[in-house]
């Protein structure tokens, strides 16, 4: 096993390398736009059904191998004899696909048909030494690597899979999926320009969400039973990731946001800074998307941000959700502590001469306050839907899926309408996510609010 997984390891490894430096040294840019997002989209589709693979078959073994004792032959065993090889082979695929040459997969494909016949024939000799007849009659009715054309058709009944199974890939699926995003976005910004960074912000938020969903419709049965978002996170990270989360979490924000600040001290109007604004708001000036733009940040505003603060506390009050009102008024603190921590810093807004001011404000410009309000309230809001369960489930759906584009969009929006830089909204995401942890962890922890008592 030990030996397969270092394997794993250097086919992808050494497979990227070597597209990385053909694709430089041989092939000539060839890439149009509309090609290059025909290109993620199947690149995507095709590194996220690896993983499907990769979890499913790793989750069925561990289940109904009885330690090596029985021969798995069901799930992704019934489209394929090695289906965590298929996975990797498409996670690769799928990489290439995105960043590279599309006939730089030839290459890949035969990079994999190198390392990996060798040692699946290896493999086979074991197992059909161990298990005798009945690994013979699998062989013959079921492929060695790559499923019959008919089972593409019906992969859905093969996955069964399981929240807790998704914690021994997570790790693996989280690096590869921020690794190509980062690399995708440089990239793209090189061969367009800096304006592309707008859609390819859209396109990480599409995607996001499509994985949101595609995660829900997966577990759509194992989430109705779900008692909380901490025992959620404690199926996919595992047992201690999930309770050391949010102090992890606090910590990384607080490093991150002390070399922050030093930056924006050092730089208060950056050249960078100066020119994602710029390109962002190069990409389109319709009406409807500057109206859009507008309308995402209009629940930030202070008048509406209190009003939605109070009739969220009334709602959760009248619902008999008393803890929840009581977390909910937190966000007034996190505001006002936001405030605060702007005029300390004293960072001036965006101006004219350096971009096109859509929305005036005069306050100083970091963190943002709307990206922390929007982290703060819509955050807690999407996670007490796990706890609040007098609520119906399609409000709580909505809901969920509502916080979650606002939350990632508003970033976009304030930078697009010229009210804040860059780095104000990076800013304002790690001051969000501070809040954020330090209410949601005592809130799953059972932490009540103080009882006060009017009698003498």
């Amino acid at each position: 096993m030990k030996k397969r997984i270092r394997l794993q390891g250097q086919l992808i490894f050494f497979g990227v390398i070597g597209v990385i430096v053909l694709s430089q040294v041989i092939f000539q840019k060839w890439h149009t736009e509309g090609w290059e997002d025909l290109l993620d989209i199947c690149g995507f589709g095709l590194v996220l059904l690896g993983f499907i693979f990769r979890i499913s078959a790793r989750g069925y073994k561990s289940e109904h191998s009885d330690s090596g004792k029985t021969l798995v032959k069901d799930g992704p065993y019934t489209l394929t004899r090695n289906p965590m090889y298929l996975g990797t082979f498409l996670i690769g695929a799928g990489v290439v696909t995105l960043l590279f040459h599309f006939t730089l997969f030839l290459i890949f494909m035969a990079i994999c048909l190198m390392i990996y016949i060798p040692q699946i024939k290896k493999e086979e000799a074991l197992l059909l030494n161990h298990f005798g007849q009945e690994y013979s009659h699998y062989c013959q009715t079921v492929p060695r690597t790559f499923p019959k054309l008919s089972s593409w058709l019906n992969l859905p009944k093969y996955f069964r899979i399981k929240i807790s199974w998704i914690k021994k890939e997570f790790l693996s699926l989280a690096l590869i999926i921020v690794s190509i995003v980062a690399v995708e976005i440089w990239i793209d910004t090189k061969m367009f320009g800096y304006q592309e960074l707008l859609s390819e912000t859209l396109e990480l938020i599409l995607i996001l969400i499509l994985f949101v969903s595609m995660f829900g419709w997966l577990f759509l049965e194992e989430l109705k039973k779900t008692d909380n978002f901490i025992s959620l996170l404690e199926n996919i990270l595992g047992s201690d990731r999930g309770k050391n989360l949010f102090p992890i979490a606090i910590f990384f924000a607080i490093v991150c946001l002390i070399g922050l600040i030093f930056w924006v001290k050092l730089f208060p109007t950056s050249t960078i800074d100066t020119q994602i604004s710029q390109s962002l708001q190069q990409e389109t000036h319709s009406f409807l998307w500057v109206s859009f733009m507008t309308w995402i940040s209009l629940p930030g505003n202070s008048s509406i941000s209190t009003i939605s603060v109070g009739l969220l506390f009334l709602l959760f009050l009248l619902s008999k959700n008393k803890r929840e009102a009581f977390y909910v008024l937190l966000v007034f603190i996190a505001d006002l502590l936001t405030n605060l921590f702007k005029i300390i810093i004293d960072r001036p807004r965006p101006t004219n001469d350096l971009v096109d001011i859509l929305s005036i404000s005069t306050f100083p410009s970091f963190p943002s306050g709307h990206v922390v309000h929007y982290v703060v309230f819509f955050g807690f809001l999407l996670i007490s839907m796990f706890y609040v369960k007098n609520f119906p489930r399609a409000l709580r759906l909505f809901i969920i899926y509502g916080s979650l584009l606002l939350i990632l969009s508003i970033g976009t929006s304030r930078v697009y309408l010229g009210a804040h830089f860059t780095t104000d909204i990076v800013g304002g995401y790690l001051m969000g996510l501070i809040f954020l942890s330090a209410i949601v962890y005592c809130y799953t922890r059972g932490i009540n609010p103080p009882k006060v008592s009017l009698k003498s």
